[in-house]
Formats: C-alpha cells, sequence, structure tokens
C-alpha cells in the first residue's frame, strides 16, 4: 500500500511563491546599485522638502524591495500622515505587512485603500492575498474576482483565485482559472504548477504531469516542478521516474526537506529500506521536529526488521507529539499509530 505524503503541506510550502508581491524584489546587483541610487535621491528629496509625501512613498518601496519591512512601514506611515487620502501608501504599507506576517493589519491597509479608491485593482488582488494567507478562501475568491471585474486580462489574480479554489477542493474551478492565466501568458510557469496540482487533487495524474513538465520546460531550475510532478508518477506507481524527480529537486536544492521525505517514500515502495532510511534521516537532520519522517523511518527500520531502531523512532513520534501546545489532527493521527506500532512490535 503507498504511503501517504503530506500534499496539502508539501503544495503549501511548494507554493510559497503566491505570495510574491506586484512591487517586485530586488534580485541582481543591478537592481541593488539601483536602489541606492534610488533612495539617495529620495533621502536628498526629503532633506530638501521634509513634506514630500511621494518621497516617503518611494522609501517605503525601497526599502520593501530590499526585504526591511520595518523600515517600509515607518515610511509609508510617513507618507500617510502628510497625506491620510494617499491611497498607494497605504496598499504599499498593505505590503510590508503582509511580508511580516501580519495579515489582519495588511487588510486593514488593503481596505483603506479601496475606500479611497473603489477601482484599484492591485488594492482588491493584494487583500485576497492576504485572506488567503489566513485560509479565508472564500473571501480571497471575492476579492479576486473584484479584481478579475476591474481588469479581465489580470493574469496574477485568475493565478491566485486558482490557489484558492484549489485549497478549498474545488479543482474545476481551479482547473479553469489557471487555464485563463495560461491563456493570458503561457509562459506563465507558476500557473502550469498550480493547474497541475488541481489536476492531481482529481487524480489525473497524467494531465497533472503534462503540466509540471511545462513548467519545467519553461523554468529547469523549478524544484517545486520536479518535486510535485515526482508525487505524480508516484502515485501512478512508477517509482522509478518518482526517484528521478526528487532527485532533481534534492540536486537544486540540497535542503528541500519535503523532496528527501517524498523520494523516501518511493524507496519504501520498492522494498530499498536503507535507501528509505537515509532520506528520512536527511528529512529529519533538515527539521529535527518532522514527526511524518520520523514515523516513515519507524516504519523503514521495521519492514527492514529492525525492532529496537523502529521503537525508537515510533517512540520519537510521541515524545514530538506530546511537547507541541496544539499538535494537529495529523500530528495526533501518527501519534495514535506510533502506540499501536509499539505494541504491536513488543507483543512480538
Amino acid at each position: 500500500m503507498n504511503q501517504q505524503p503530506n500534499s496539502q503541506q508539501n503544495f503549501e510550502s511548494d507554493n510559497s511563491l503566491f505570495r510574491k508581491s506586484q512591487i517586485g524584489q530586488a534580485g541582481d546587483n543591478l537592481s541593488q546599485i539601483q536602489n541606492i541610487n534610488i533612495f539617495s535621491f529620495f533621502k536628498l528629496s526629503i532633506k530638501l522638502d521634509p513634506k514630500y509625501t511621494l518621497a516617503y512613498k518611494g522609501l517605503g518601496d525601497v526599502c520593501y524591495e530590499q526585504g526591511e519591512y520595518d523600515q517600509a512601514i515607518a515610511d509609508y506611515s510617513s507618507a500617510i500622515k502628510l497625506d491620510p487620502k494617499y491611497a498607494y501608501a497605504y496598499n504599499g504599507r498593505g505590503y510590508a505587512y503582509y511580508e511580516k506576517g501580519e495579515y489582519d493589519l495588511a487588510i486593514a491597509d488593503y481596505n483603506s485603500a479601496i475606500k479611497l479608491d473603489s477601482k484599484f485593482t492591485y488594492a482588491y488582488n493584494n487583500r485576497g492575498r492576504a485572506y488567503t494567507a489566513k485560509g479565508e478562501n472564500d473571501l480571497a475568491i471575492a476579492d479576486y474576482s473584484s479584481a478579475i471585474k476591474l481588469d479581465s486580462k489580470f493574469t496574477y489574480a485568475y493565478n491566485l483565485r486558482g490557489l484558492a479554489y484549489s485549497r478549498k477542493g474545488e479543482n474545476d474551478q481551479a482547473i479553469a482559472d489557471y487555464s485563463s492565466a495560461i491563456k493570458l501568458d503561457s509562459k506563465f510557469t507558476y500557473a502550469y504548477i498550480g493547474r497541475g496540482y488541481a489536476y492531481y487533487g482529481k487524480g489525473e495524474y497524467d494531465f497533472a504531469i503534462a503540466d509540471y513538465s511545462a513548467a519545467i520546460k519553461l523554468d529547469s531550475k523549478s524544484t517545486f516542478a520536479y518535486n510535485l510532478r515526482g508525487r505524480a508518477y508516484y502515485e501512478k506507481e512508477e517509482y522509478d521516474f518518482a526517484i528521478a524527480d526528487y532527485s532533481a529537486a534534492i540536486k537544486l536544492d540540497p535542503k528541500y526537506t519535503y523532496a528527501y521525505n517524498n523520494r523516501g517514500d518511493a524507496y519504501s515502495e520498492k522494498g530499498e529500506y536503507d535507501f528509505a532510511i537515509a532520506d528520512y534521516s536527511s528529512a529529519i537532520k533538515l527539521n529535527p521536529k518532522d514527526t511524518d519522517a520520523y514515523k516513515k523511518l519507524g516504519d523503514a527500520y521495521k519492514n527492514k526488521g529492525s525492532k529496537d531502531q523502529a521503537i525508537r523512532n515510533f517512540q520519537k513520534v510521541i515524545e514530538l507529539t506530546k511537547n507541541k501546545n496544539n499538535p494537529n489532527k495529523i500530528e495526533l493521527s501518527l501519534k495514535a499509530e506510533a502506540e499501536k506500532e509499539i505494541q504491536s512490535l513488543n507483543r512480538e
């Protein structure tokens, strides 16, 4: 019987890419140099005119791009203090709060931006992102829909609405939105990845593989696409293909915990327990609190006939779960399974 990968956990981790802001990130030396020059320009502008609202907004944008979110918030706040009706400053501050994980504050700022400008497309889109991050998918969908109504060619809004539908398990709607995004931009890698995941959710693994392959063709360094294609191959019981994809993901990112866990699953299905043990151990080294990896490691030792080592790993699952304040359903289920395994092994 196949191991059951934690698909939602894998997808949410892989799709941190959907959190990308519309402002854009500084990613190369040229961008850094340009930001330094722009930063100096805005600083000088404020020195010459301390009430130059646009300069504070500009400083906020530069600080945001450099990952200095607290300073960005301070600069946007200065702009808002000078002009309480500056919708773009509220939107920018919302970006910064979002990146800090302060979603309620982000939503409050997007609300202000929308109240000031009811046709502010990006503010709807960005508020949707904050609702998505909070797991409030219906509210997110409503905001993405508002953004699309204002701009029917807003590729990112289709893509993000697809993600929200996918998280609700409404895979047909998700596929429709991802397809709209791809129609608007045939090189939109993340839309292929998202649609592939929706097909995966429907059990249509060949379609999923086709989309992940399209994503890899567009971006040969997409660890997400390799990992997810590997899982689709895994579900088709094509374990060698799955292992090849997980290995590609690990080569690209040697700290990719999920790929080690998933490759361990494929090796376990092939009965190659030593390889599986090595992969689960690598996952645990990267994340010492990974109860799922400890449980699977215990299973691999059990299947190999190493009773004592199996029990030690099952006990670790129980210990980690007990030490958590609010263990989730998956962790509680793993704990119950580990307790049963220990009882069974002790009876042998």
